[in-house]
């Protein structure tokens, strides 16, 4: 199972079927139906080293959860954290979780980036 379907299955038990790759699909829409999440790789470290190449890729993953008040959506990022860095993806935060602004959307965010290291 590639890392997305493995984030989106995992994720799924919090945000029930609001788990979105890239961009919300109904981002140009005035409907925001929170809670979702949004997730999108924004970089990753190589995976060569002076041994060559492994079978293994890494992907820093940014995630961006969105509910209707800022309590829900830090218990949200919170479960979420928990479940990323368990078994079986076993993530490595990035930081810590930050607030992000949804006026558009008259949601609160939370966003905070992951590592992971898959095989392809």
């Amino acid at each position: 199972m590639s890392l997305e379907a493995q984030i989106v299955a995992i994720a799924d038990t919090l945000f029930a079927g609001r788990v979105f790759g890239d961009r919300h699909p109904e981002a140009e829409a005035p409907d925001f139906s929170a809670p979702f999440l949004i997730f999108q790789q924004v970089g990753g470290r190589p995976s060569n080293s002076f041994c060559g190449n492994t079978d293994q890729q890494n992907a820093i993953i940014q995630f961006t959860a969105w509910a209707d008040d800022s309590q829900a959506v830090r218990d949200k990022m919170r479960a979420l954290e928990k479940l990323l860095t368990d078994p079986p993806l076993r993530g490595v935060s990035q930081g810590s979780a930050f607030t992000r602004d949804g006026p558009a959307t008259r949601t609160f965010g939370m966003q905070q980036d992951f590592s992971f290291w898959h095989t392809p």
